[in-house]
């Protein structure tokens, strides 16, 4: 989603069984696809909060009500969300459903833990969690980084969202702060170490006016980093993303944060803007940030007003967000988390990972499109990036060196063991695995990263 898009196709019963749809449509080669939306509306601004982002932005309860069902059913362990996602939206789904988010839930963990390991350990790490809605992979890094040979003190992990999601994920966290299992240890908020600006462990508030970013607080929107095919023009899936004709996305200059943060209650945890007040819930280690991705300055600037370090390690992660965008938004974000990351000697280890939809072609894929369409969520970018080939060139060429992705269906047999594959295999009976191997083959995990690294060894 623009951010907060967390989706997956409808949870209403048969929605994986290609042979439910219509026998006519199913024989029609040349069916049309649902209309691409154009976004954004003549006339509309995209601040985050309107009523046209809502269905999008609503697709986090589906994600977060699946995975709190699932660690209920024990595909794994995860003590905090069942405080983090309201009981209301954590409805049992099929067992195709929840065997496909243990598969998206383990690889992000999968992830954090490889990208800990393989990064540079003389600088400091930064995880971006991108549409993060109710995620709580924060928890779960802060929980292990010491088992992965680092410390507490060397993380900052990001959450980047619409403001009315980060609003309310604060007000939930802040009346859990003394419930989460070990959550003011995990949070550091009993020792005298706070986020910049802060004399002690605690939440901070910022008083946010949208301003443009003083002078010398980042680089606002740089210009576009130049690649390996230097201004010679690249096509992807028929879109040119690089050289000449390259589309581009304006930024309105409008956004940013222009005071200084002030040290506060939790109970007063308040930020700023111009159309209204949104909480973000910051401390040394865990920060949200209240940003609208699609407009390169908002997020850019929210991001260094939240901490950004440029020269860190940085993991960018992104589960169901950017396919939400129209491809010509999708690119720029892309393009502005590189930016984001200025370490020059290539030391730092600058990573993107990706779950999404993929292969809108086949009959499985055109029903799982229209299916999200009329929900109101278009997977706005799926035709411009039909395939996991397609996600790599599009990475690559927007400026990473590497980048690999696999369906879910290689993803599985990559990484997980007989062993583990019994175990979940035992928690709910699955007769229909050909329409689990189907789903399977419609969603990807990429990981793109830059030189000096490869995908298959970091991930």
């Amino acid at each position: 989603m623009m951010a907060a898009a967390n989706g997956d196709p409808p949870s209403s019963g048969g929605q994986f069984a290609v042979e439910h749809e219509d026998d006519e449509e199913q024989r029609d080669p040349t069916q049309a696809r649902p209309p691409q939306i154009a976004w954004p509306p003549a006339g509309y601004r995209t601040s985050g909060d309107s009523l046209l982002d809502a269905p999008v932005q609503a697709t986090h309860l589906d994600a977060a009500g699946a995975k709190a069902v699932c660690a209920t059913l024990g595909y794994f362990e995860d003590p905090w969300i069942g405080q983090i996602v309201p009981a209301f939206v954590a409805g049992r789904k099929s067992p195709i459903m929840h065997r496909g988010y243990y598969l998206r839930y383990t690889a992000m963990r999968r992830a954090a833990e490889r990208f800990i390991k393989a990064a540079d350990p003389n600088l400091p790490i930064q995880i971006v969690d991108l549409g993060a809605g109710l995620n709580t992979l924060y928890w779960y890094v802060a929980a292990n980084i010491e088992k992965w040979g680092r410390k507490l003190e060397d993380l900052v992990f990001f959450e980047a969202d619409f403001p009315v999601i980060v609003s309310k994920k604060t007000k939930t966290l802040l009346s859990k702060l003394n419930t989460l299992p070990r959550g003011r240890e995990l949070l550091r908020l009993d020792v005298g170490s706070g986020p910049p600006g802060s004399s002690s462990g605690d939440v901070t508030m910022h008083e946010d006016h949208r301003g443009p970013v003083p002078a010398g607080a980042g680089p606002g929107l740089p210009p576009p980093l130049p690649n390996a095919n230097g201004a010679r023009q690249v096509v992807v899936g028929g879109r040119v993303l690089s050289g000449p004709g390259a589309p581009t996305t304006s930024s309105n200059g409008t956004s940013g944060v222009t005071s200084s943060p002030t040290t506060t209650s939790s109970e007063n945890l308040t930020t700023m803007s111009a159309t209204h007040r949104v909480q973000q819930f910051h401390t040394a280690h865990y920060r949200l940030v209240a940003c609208d991705m699609r407009q390169p300055r908002e997020f850019q600037d929210s991001l260094f007003h939240a901490g950004w370090n440029g020269m860190a390690n940085t993991l960018f992660v992104s589960e169901c967000v950017l396919v939400y965008m129209q491809g010509q938004f999708g690119d720029e974000v892309i393009k502005s988390c590189l930016q984001l990351c200025q370490e020059p000697s290539g030391r730092a280890l600058k990573e993107f990972v990706v779950y999404e939809q993929c292969n809108p072609d086949t009959a499985f894929g055109k029903m799982m499109v229209r299916n999200l369409h009329q929900r109101g969520c278009p997977l706005m970018s799926i035709t411009d990036y039909k395939t996991p080939a397609d996600q790599e060139a599009r990475y690559k060429a927007l400026g990473f060196a590497e980048a690999k992705a696999w369906t879910m269906n290689e993803h599985e047999r990559r990484v997980m063991t007989d062993e583990e594959l019994k175990r979940i295999g035992r928690l709910e009976f699955l007769d229909e695995v050909e329409e689990l191997r189907l789903f399977q083959d419609h969603y990807f995990l990429l990981v793109a990263c830059n030189q000096g690294y490869k995908p298959e060894e970091i991930y």
